[in-house]
């Protein structure tokens, strides 16, 4: 497994960098999603050369001594609070900000987020969302990737993956299914009209 190395830096102001990454690379990466600085670790590197190389590939930043705070099985994480350079954007990102660390989890537009569907009474089914935005108060935009079919549809429950930070969420919709019924005997039915039910109308 290729390691990744990940880059806290730290404002005067206690912010901390944040870059989006751009639409235009083709990446098995979300598009769009907000990331720390930091990248692959490439074969016979040290991590702190390879922290060093994608800071300054993606943010043309010159890093200055660099911590370690953390590490799991994929990912070494690293805290900075002196650099030198302004901020250049590689082609790989396409815009940054300097947030509140605690405010991270607002800016992960593009991620894929994992729920169970069940419909009525039928078997659940595995269901993945795309995160398409996140408005100021916290709600998500979600767009599935594949639903099954609700047209009769009475009770919709929505279950989340235990790692996702997003209330469950239920819908009862059996007042929309009569309605889009409704609309389609309407939609479908055959209207005589007589001649003098049109009007000529010209402007």
């Amino acid at each position: 497994m290729q390691r990744v190395v990940k880059v806290v830096m730290v404002r005067d102001d206690d912010k901390v960098l944040i870059l989006r990454r751009s639409k235009k690379v083709i990446s098995d990466t979300s598009p769009w999603k907000w990331d720390l600085p930091g990248g692959h670790v490439e074969k016979d590197e040290a991590l702190d050369d390879a922290l060093d190389r994608e800071v300054w590939e993606e943010t043309s930043l010159d890093l200055g001594k660099a911590t370690k705070i953390y590490t799991d099985e994929k990912t070494t994480f690293f805290a900075a609070y002196d650099w030198e350079g302004k901020i250049s954007l590689s082609q790989e990102h396409s815009d940054f900000k300097w947030i509140k660390p605690e405010n991270i989890t607002n800016y992960n537009i593009g991620d894929k987020i994992e729920a169970v569907i069940t419909v009525d009474d039928y078997k659940p089914k595995k269901v993945v969302f795309e995160v398409k935005n996140i408005f100021d108060d916290g709600t998500y935009l979600l767009k599935p990737k594949y639903y099954p079919s609700l047209r009769y549809a009475e009770i919709i429950k929505i279950k989340f993956a235990q790692n996702v930070e997003l209330d469950d969420m239920l819908f009862n919709t059996k007042g929309m299914s009569n309605a889009m019924q409704q609309s389609e005997r309407i939609c479908f039915s055959d209207y005589d009209l007589k001649e003098s039910a049109v009007e000529d109308v010209r402007i």
